[in-house]
């Protein structure tokens, strides 16, 4: 994990934020050198509360259920065509998300 600290205004939060997310880290914003303790403490101690390791997410869909796409960033593997995929998330801490977007396809159904 990549953790990143822009101070200020003047520093690209875009490129901080983005570096961050790719190396499933976090970006912190300070306004001032003054909240650089707090923001190296919130970073530690969220590395000592790992919540869990190594998480893989399997989707499989259940009968009649297409999934189309799934957004995400992390590697996902099709071990299904459009009905089983696994999706390698990593480390998360304590209070983390994840955002993992799944695009299906329901059977129609008559209107009564």
């Amino acid at each position: 994990s990549i953790y990143c600290f822009g101070i200020g205004s003047d520093h690209n939060s875009n490129l901080l934020s983005s570096i961050a997310e790719s190396a499933h880290g976090t970006y912190y914003f300070m306004k001032s050198t003054e909240n650089i303790p707090i923001a190296f403490g919130d970073c530690l101690g969220g590395l000592m509360s790992m919540l869990a390791q190594n998480i893989v997410l399997t989707v499989t869909a259940p009968e009649g259920i297409t999934i189309n796409s799934i957004s995400t960033a992390f590697q996902k593997i099709e071990v299904v065509p459009h009905k089983k995929y696994t999706i390698a998330i990593g480390d998360m801490f304590s209070e983390e998300e994840r955002d993992i977007l799944v695009d299906i396809s329901l059977p129609s159904v008559e209107s009564v």
